[in-house]
């Protein structure tokens, strides 16, 4: 199995009020902040079956986390680099059923499923997004947990949001920080 990064966040590559042309570009370097790029992404997925790893810290904890998702995929931009993924457990099936199929939205191009809202201008930063919620991959970034909810632009860390069901069936809140995304192929296809 040969790997590729995705998306590395540090503390320098700022997402913040971007549009898809600037997205569409490899920014950063692979060491540090990374982000591949939405034509390469669209390029490598679409070739070769590929698999998504995503780690990440929850609010409070200093421990990391991985998620894994399956037939990951992007379109190319005249499919409005659409994403398609399977989630493996239980929470990445929660985060895959609701991006998958999802066209990238940025604060020019109101492509989410919200009927009025545009997702991506009330973030502030592009997604795959279906109604404003979930994993926001570049979204609202925070430089500490005591201001998340009123983050501005100045802030520095990405986050996730996650809504999930307790075991009495109520709604509670994650704040999942975003550490790194990397693709996965089984073929060897990616040069180590």
């Amino acid at each position: 199995m040969s790997k590729i990064m995705l998306q590395r966040m540090e503390n320098t590559l700022v997402f913040t009020n971007r549009t898809i042309s600037w997205m569409e570009r490899e920014r950063g370097s692979k060491n540090k902040d990374y982000w591949i790029g939405l034509k390469s992404l669209s390029e490598l997925t679409n070739v070769h079956n590929i698999s998504m790893k995503m780690t990440y810290k929850i609010f409070g904890e200093l421990k990391n986390h991985t998620m894994w998702f399956d037939g990951f995929s992007v379109k190319n931009y005249s499919n409005n680099y659409m994403l398609s993924m399977k989630g493996r457990g239980s929470k990445e099936a929660y985060i895959s059923s609701y991006h998958k199929l999802m066209k990238f939205s940025d604060l020019e191009n109101d492509l989410d499923q919200h009927p009025i809202r545009n997702c991506a201008v009330e973030h502030q930063a592009p997604n795959w997004f279906s109604h404003c919620a979930r994993i926001f991959w570049f979204g609202k970034l925070v430089t500490s947990w005591d201001n998340i909810e009123d983050c501005d632009a100045t802030c520095k860390k990405p986050y996730a949001f996650l809504a999930s069901k307790n075991r009495s069936g109520l709604r509670t809140n994650s704040y999942l920080e975003l550490l790194k995304l990397e693709l996965y192929s089984n073929d060897g296809y990616f040069a180590e």
